[in-house]
């Protein structure tokens, strides 16, 4: 495994963990909102809009997607979604990438701690 440190954005961006991670953040967002959608549902409400509905809709919850958005909007080349569109998926996106760095810094932390005990 590549040092954090070597690493350029793109291979973070590419690392399973980082993947994995906003696998699981993009499924927990979506069932956060579906919950709280039900939950006003049964009471008679409607939710007010927020960026997660167009952007489920729009497919750009779809983890290959989603990167890419990502990578777009940190390079501000996405002149089609709205600013806080934008803005959310930055959020989410730099949420992710610092778990995963925390992670990846953790992880290179143990092995070193190991190899100076052998």
């Amino acid at each position: 495994m590549k040092p954090l440190q070597e690493m350029t954005v793109n291979e973070l961006f590419r690392n399973e963990g980082f993947i994995n991670i906003t696998k699981n953040k993009l499924k927990d967002l979506v069932k956060t909102r579906k919950d709280a959608r039900d939950k006003a549902y049964r009471k008679g409400l409607c939710l007010k809009a927020h960026p997660i509905d167009s952007l489920c809709d729009e497919g750009y919850f779809q983890i290959d997607k989603f990167i890419e958005t990502f990578k777009n909007v940190l390079e501000r080349n996405t002149p089609t979604l709205s600013s806080s569109q934008r803005n959310y998926i930055r959020e989410i996106g730099m949420e992710c990438g610092r778990k995963t760095m925390k992670k990846l810094l953790k992880d290179e932390q143990q092995i070193n701690t190991e190899r100076k005990k052998t």
